[in-house]
């Protein structure tokens, strides 16, 4: 499901925090910040408030890691270069987020995703468990441990949508779902 499909959905639900935009340092810590008060004002249990935390740090510093201000600044300064929304149904919260990434990077992105969806919780677990032991990092200071932090945390698997942007650009959305 394309993310402004499922933006437009969630309006009849509660929406805990939406951002289309730019993207900087200060927002990053902004869009934190007020994740964290929007989810201590609903309440509920610490351990769901703390899971849907962690999924939205990860996630904002994925965007973070990958948003190409020069980019943006040059050629694209009318497009919205960051779609963020966290939303909730019942019991159930939804993180959705976007941005441009270069085209040469969707292909690992797709199969970095495609294969933690195809593995089992254990796999998962085990997974995580080897990248914390052996540390390895890569290039952008990580190692790895984010996206297989979110695929465990989730509920089903991670979605996510490619749109062709330009011949070097595309816009890369996930929608993550977050439950007990």
């Amino acid at each position: 499901m394309e993310l402004a499909n499922y933006y437009n959905q969630l309006q009849s639900k509660d929406i805990l925090l939406s951002y289309k935009g730019a993207f900087t340092n200060e927002l990053l810590d902004c869009l934190l910040n007020l994740t964290e008060s929007k989810l201590n004002v609903l309440g509920g249990k610490k351990s769901m408030r703390k899971k849907v935390y962690t999924i939205v740090v990860e996630v904002l510093q994925n965007i973070h890691h990958h948003f190409d201000p020069i980019y943006f600044k040059s050629e694209l300064e009318n497009l919205e270069a960051v779609t963020f929304l966290i939303g909730k149904e019942n019991e159930e919260y939804s993180i959705l987020a976007g941005n441009y990434v270069e085209n040469s990077k969707i292909d690992f992105l797709k199969a970095v995703i495609d294969e933690l969806n195809s593995l089992s919780e254990d796999e998962l677990k085990k997974r995580y468990r080897h990248a914390l032991d052996t540390g390895t990092f890569t290039d952008k200071g990580g190692a790895g441990l984010g996206m297989l932090f979110i695929a465990r945390k989730s509920i089903g698997k991670i979605e996510y949508i490619v749109k062709d942007a330009d011949y070097n650009h595309s816009f890369f959305s996930l929608k993550i779902k977050v439950g007990a």
